[in-house]
């Protein structure tokens, strides 16, 4: 290609004369300990979901115990008044009190979408700014808890 302009033509011949870079490879850790690495990792992972199942069992419990329901009925896809609040209130429990996520606590109780989850926990805000029953109930349920934490 030809530059009337001087200065073009040799920044054109620069630009083409540079190499590409060049990418450093990555130096690879031996294939063992890069197996041991993903085992350790794994074990984590599977105590650290162990962990917070263990927390939604013990809400799931203690909800259903203060509320005279079974585990079956609790996380099964009625949605009758008093069944769909002890849910609310479960959700609003494993939400606060536990780091899960929201599609978590759904897949526990249910298999419920997240927004599901978020809906529940929101109503249950929502009262608690109103109802001192309320507050008193979920404060019984989180003293039922933190017993059995101490435990």
């Amino acid at each position: 290609m030809a530059f009337h302009d001087p200065l073009l033509a040799q920044l054109h011949d620069h630009h083409n004369d540079r190499a590409p870079p060049v990418r450093q490879k990555e130096k690879s850790k031996p294939r063992a300990q890069k197996k041991e690495i993903d085992f350790i990792e794994a074990e984590l992972e599977r105590e650290r979901r162990e962990l917070h199942f263990t927390k939604l069992i013990d809400i799931r419990a203690a909800v259903c115990s203060a509320y005279g329901f079974t585990r079956p009925e609790l996380v099964s896809s009625r949605r009758t008044k008093d069944i769909v609040r002890a849910r609310h209130i479960a959700f609003y429990i494993a939400k606060k009190h536990t780091t899960n996520s929201y599609p978590l606590i759904g897949r526990f109780f249910g298999d419920r979408d997240h927004t599901t989850v978020m809906h529940g926990v929101r109503k249950i805000e929502r009262e608690l700014k109103t109802d001192p029953k309320l507050r008193a109930e979920i404060a019984a349920i989180a003293a039922t808890l933190s017993q059995k934490e101490a435990a």
